[in-house]
């Protein structure tokens, strides 16, 4: 059986999306997934992905199709979940029962109309849930995420506008401290800042000093929300 290669997909998808569901801009792509976010009040972001894959089935020749995967919320700009425990963040798993869409078949694409079907699902099986089942998810864990969201996301973004170097620096201290648990406990200036003003915010005085495990979630957080994939 001959082997054929997938059409191009992103920049159409962006194209769609930005013209169908403007509030939910493009991020990034990671591991054949594309990250549309919206940016609600109080530094709550709500995740819509789409997964693309492309590959040779049994009996029925190679097929592209476009996935939704279930859809997040969470307090932190970044999609992206290496874990499912990951306390910033809610995804509802078992509320989505959305077909993928086929937009290639061996060498014939047919990207119009799977763009247009996509639409359709986001419309109607995957918006609602973010009125309708996120708002009853337990919320009491995610409370003390909105007060850090909102103290360090503001600092995070006039650190990357302000002074670039500084930001990569940081960036590069991270990613190395994610690959190594002794680097963490000599963080930076400007990270042990931070860690200083979360270790007083409501939901974290008192925990911070007496729990490792919320300090490697918060640690986590910082490696999400400055982009890194370790």
């Amino acid at each position: 059986m001959p082997v054929y290669r997938s059409k191009p997909v992103k920049q159409r998808l962006i194209a769609m999306m930005a013209e169908r569901f403007p509030d939910f801009p493009f991020t990034y792509e990671w591991q054949n997934t594309f990250g549309f976010v919206r940016q609600n009040e109080g530094r709550l972001y709500d995740y819509l992905l789409i997964g693309r894959s492309f590959e040779e089935r049994c009996q029925s020749g190679w097929q592209g199709c476009l996935d939704i995967a279930p859809p997040g919320r969470g307090y932190n700009p970044a999609w992206s979940a290496w874990t499912t425990r990951d306390p910033w963040r809610r995804t509802a798993w078992q509320k989505v029962s959305c077909e993928a869409v086929l937009y290639q078949q061996d060498k014939t694409a047919f990207l119009d109309e799977a763009l247009e079907r996509l639409a359709e699902n986001i419309e109607q099986q995957i918006l609602p849930l973010y009125e309708s089942i996120f708002p009853k998810l337990p919320s009491s864990e995610l409370t003390r995420w909105q007060a850090l969201a909102e103290q360090i996301l503001p600092q995070l973004e006039t650190l990357s506008q302000t002074d670039p170097e500084g930001w990569e620096t940081l960036r590069r201290w991270q990613k190395a401290a994610a690959r190594s648990k002794t680097l963490r406990e000599e963080p930076p200036e400007r990270m042990a800042r931070w860690q200083e003003e979360i270790a007083e915010i409501p939901g974290f005085q008192g925990e911070w000093d007496r729990s490792p495990i919320l300090r490697g979630h918060v640690f986590n957080w910082f490696t999400h929300a400055l982009g890194v994939h370790p």
